[in-house]
């Protein structure tokens, strides 16, 4: 089968998938009245230094390693709903949660004491009828340097809908999220298998296996799993080790659209083989407990930044070669840096004024990722035709080089067979003579 055979089959069978799935989703996903309950939090920051500082919300700023954060949550005597369950997540830190004086549920203690990575984890916790009019404390241990600057929304749901806390907080990132998981990983199969037969799709690969990989850091970074119940020890680990791959197909996917003997093919190629290095290097560490993945997230941070330039630099030069795939590239790269550079503002103002506002504003970098994606497939589309019309030229001038020389051979063999009859009639008139 015909590359271009091949990638109407995927897009085909993307999306039969991505919409059976949505299907699933919006039927599980039911409109469920749930409380946000995170304007009634306040918090107390007690620094490994000695120090204490009072919040009168939850945004109390970034915290490190040994430092103890305390959210104390005030619910209204008015008791909402029954089989109520209390929703939220955390970050790298040994939880408890109180009410009372009784435990409620703790985690983390355990993995702390063997030395081992915590990384995010997920609550669901019942919420006695005593909480309401009263009070739930919960307590945070920070167990990594940086930690986290703020917790995560406080939300009552009916417990049988827990689990869409996690679709209600970002449900256009979520959506995005599968399209883009279905995609990537219908395109890996397909180009995969096709790669067997035709070496163009060589790039399909990378583009596709990068596309995956970014749908499945968006999954466990965000806590998309909990909606499939699917397990949490699986997926923790999982967030830094695809989060720390992403740069390794992306950047061969610019090498292998990048011109052979151009400086950026060699300079793609290197940094591609330093991103794989760190990674295994990394993945050996963690396991072994020596140091965590928190511990590499500047270095991770600076070689991601370092590609990232690399690729924006290579997409939006000028140059005289320039056909559409040059001109794809750029416009994805035109949607993608705004909306990356508006994250990342904001992060950074919630890092220097932790305000509710700078927190609660939506997130673009979805659409950003997206939009990509869509005009880097575009791009390798274009790409992926020059190279099959290179090829056919190749071969049509090997067929008619083939031609000459046959008919060469030919007319060769046939001078070659006149002048033996000649010579061989001259040397029968000589002899009669």
């Amino acid at each position: 089968m015909k590359p271009k055979a091949f990638l109407t089959a995927a897009y085909k069978t993307a999306l039969i998938i991505a919409v059976f799935i949505c299907a699933i989703v919006f039927t599980k996903s039911i409109p469920v009245n749930y409380l946000n309950f995170s304007g009634y939090a306040t918090s107390d920051v007690l620094y490994a230094n000695g120090e204490t500082a009072h919040f009168d919300d939850k945004n109390f700023g970034e915290v490190n390693k040994g430092d103890v954060v305390t959210i104390h949550l005030s619910l209204p005597e008015q008791h909402f709903m029954e089989d109520a369950a209390l929703v939220f997540y955390d970050f790298n830190a040994v939880t408890e949660v109180w009410c009372d004086g009784i435990l409620l549920e703790s985690y983390g203690e355990e993995l702390a004491a063997k030395g081992m990575m915590i990384g995010n984890h997920d609550f669901s916790i019942s919420v006695p009828d005593s909480a309401w009019g009263g009070e739930i404390t919960i307590i945070l241990r920070a167990t990594e340097s940086p930690a986290f600057s703020n917790f995560t929304s406080l939300r009552v749901y009916p417990a049988q809908y827990a689990y869409q806390y996690y679709y209600d907080g970002d449900p256009l990132g979520f959506v995005v999220t599968l399209v883009l998981f279905v995609f990537g990983l219908v395109g890996l199969c397909v180009c995969a298998l096709g790669r067997i037969r035709s070496a163009v799709l060589t790039n399909g690969v990378c583009l596709s296996l990068t596309i995956l990989l970014v749908s499945l850091w968006m999954i466990a970074n965000k806590g998309l799993y909990n909606i499939f119940q699917l397990d949490y020890y699986f997926w923790q680990p999982l967030e830094y080790i695809v989060g720390y791959a992403i740069p390794i197909p992306l950047l061969l996917f610019f090498r292998n659209i990048a011109d052979k003997k151009s400086k950026w093919h060699k300079a793609f190629g290197i940094t591609a083989l330093i991103a794989a290095a760190f990674l295994v290097v990394t993945t050996v560490l963690n396991f072994t407990n020596i140091l965590h993945y928190d511990s590499f997230m500047t270095v991770a941070s600076v070689l991601i930044l370092f590609s990232g330039v690399m690729m924006m630099v290579y997409s939006l030069q000028r140059r005289s070669d320039g056909g559409k795939k040059f001109q794809l590239l750029r416009i994805g790269m035109y949607i993608f840096i705004p909306t990356c550079l508006y994250d990342t503002f904001l992060r950074s103002l919630y890092r220097v004024w932790p305000l509710p506002i700078f927190h609660n504003l939506p997130s673009l970098i979805t659409i950003g990722i997206l939009f990509l994606f869509m005009y880097m497939a575009g791009a390798f589309i274009c790409d992926l035709f020059e190279k099959q019309s290179a090829l056919s030229d190749a071969k049509v001038k090997a067929d008619t080089l083939n031609q000459v020389i046959d008919s060469t051979s030919v007319g060769i063999c046939q001078l070659a067979v006149g002048d033996t009859v000649s010579v061989v009639a001259a040397n029968n008139i000589f002899y009669k003579l």
